[in-house]
């Protein structure tokens, strides 16, 4: 079981769920993953997360989006319990 730390969203594994706590990448980034609904106070679950950096596939709401490993870890969360 996490602690109650913020952790990057590329922390976490498949079928944990968390709330996001912050972006910390620019206004364009920011922009792209207000328009997928991830913004700060909103619970994400990862659903997949693949090898070697690959892409980190979240489920937000009833919406799965697949992130880009970098932009996936900007995404500072805090774990649910």
């Amino acid at each position: 079981m996490w602690a109650k730390a913020e952790l990057s969203l590329t922390d976490l594994r498949p079928g944990e769920t968390a709330e996001v706590i912050s972006i910390r990448k620019g206004k364009r980034a920011q922009m792209r993953l207000l328009e997928l609904g991830i913004t700060p106070g909103t619970r994400i679950t990862v659903v997949a997360a693949h090898p070697f950096r690959g892409p980190v596939v979240v489920r937000v709401g009833t919406l799965e989006v697949a992130l880009g490993w970098g932009l996936a870890s900007s995404v500072r969360v805090r774990p649910c319990s």
